[in-house]
């Protein structure tokens, strides 16, 4: 956020002042919530701000929000953050191609927040040192990356369009895969992973390339730039034999993908 950065700016680099900072913004959100009561009662709409910093990237499921409310009260207050541009919802898509909105599914969706910084203070993450940030249990969960590539994304949006984000999951009793994001590039489509770390499985990314027959894919990890051939087969039942071209980017450079992938 803008002000936390110009207080840890002005307190020559004083990242306890930063904190302070987002503590009050989120102090502010809350405060706000009674003014929206007339339309759903403000302790829902805690409830679910509250929620989503812990579940960024997860399936949204609204009984654990709150098991004793109905779900349509608690889907009610969702939109309503949404709304207010606190909560970005990314749609389940078939990603069979362009337009990526055309085949959503509407009962199915994850959730992002509004800022990273916020996301770490509202889930008691203190501001650690730099040369330790990688080792925290919860970035390599790999959450805090994802909503980091979720901003980028939707900053990248033009202006004048509503930002959208999808992803795309193969659900079944057996070998679910699930890609943590799918963006259109002219009328390619192409999936997108994102690790924390230097590496990480990329069998999903294989799924989704043997199904809708991708010549490209993304990856974000911390590893410098790279472009590679994959060559490799399912390990499902059939064994399918799969290449593509697979674009490796570093997590800071989530907001050039799109004029890289332009390119290819």
């Amino acid at each position: 956020m803008p002000e936390a950065l110009a207080g840890y700016l002005e307190s020559g680099r004083d990242l306890e002042i930063a904190s302070k900072v987002q503590a009050s913004i989120v102090q502010t959100y809350r405060d706000d919530f009674p003014k929206y009561s007339k339309k759903v009662q403000s302790q829902y709409l805690r409830q679910v701000f509250n929620y989503i910093p812990a579940t960024v990237g997860e399936k949204l499921v609204f009984s654990k929000i709150n098991s004793n409310v109905r779900a349509s009260v608690l889907k009610e207050a969702l939109q309503l953050v949404v709304l207010a541009q606190l909560v970005t919802f990314v749609q389940q898509t078939a990603a069979n191609g362009v337009p990526l909105g055309a085949e959503v599914d509407q009962a199915k969706f994850k959730t992002y927040f509004l800022d990273c910084g916020l996301m770490c203070k509202m889930n008691g993450l203190s501001m650690p040192a730099l040369e330790s940030f990688l080792s925290l249990r919860f970035v390599n969960s790999g959450k805090l990356a994802e909503q980091f590539v979720a901003q980028q994304f939707l900053q990248c949006s033009p202006s004048y369009e509503r930002p959208a984000l999808y992803y795309w999951m193969r659900e079944g009793k057996t070998n679910n895969a699930e890609v943590d994001f799918v963006v259109a590039v002219g009328d390619r489509v192409v999936p997108v992973e994102v690790k924390a770390g230097e590496s990480g499985s990329l069998r999903s990314l294989l799924v989704f390339a043997a199904q809708k027959k991708t010549d490209v894919a993304l990856r974000f990890d911390t590893n410098v730039p790279s472009m590679q051939e994959v060559s490799a087969k399912t390990t499902d039942k059939s064994g399918q034999q799969v290449n593509y071209r697979l674009l490796s980017l570093p997590l800071y450079m989530a907001g050039e993908a799109s004029r890289i992938l332009g390119r290819l």
